[in-house]
């Protein structure tokens, strides 16, 4: 499993937009995580595929890296037709939820001025 956030693709965004306009990304990117992860239970199989795709690019803009490996393995699945691995890989990236908002809270906070 990849680290879960990438110190570079953060600093890129932080360098081209700003530490703010980074905050803001992070703060949509969040409640975009929240909100997937407690649907999840209930999506069909065609919502969860779009899930996966849309996550597959949101997470990638913060380098929060194990989010999108994984939400990449759950639209290739759903590509696929393999229903069962998207699941898979779609509870595991809900399991990274949390733990990846939390490095990234503290990634922002090592780089946000005093």
């Amino acid at each position: 499993m990849r680290e879960l956030i990438h110190p570079q693709t953060l600093q890129q965004l932080i360098d081209a937009v700003g530490i703010e306009s980074t905050h803001e990304i992070a703060d949509a990117l969040k409640q975009t995580l929240i909100d997937f992860r407690d649907a999840l239970p209930n999506m069909n199989a065609e919502e969860m595929g779009k899930r996966a795709h849309a996550l597959k690019g949101s997470t990638s803009y913060l380098g929060t890296e194990a989010l999108q490996q994984r939400a990449i393995a759950a639209d290739t699945a759903h590509k696929d037709g393999d229903e069962a691995l998207m699941r898979e890989q779609l509870q595991a990236l809900a399991a990274l939820v949390d733990p990846s908002l939390a490095a990234l809270d503290q990634a922002l906070k090592d780089n946000s001025p005093p």
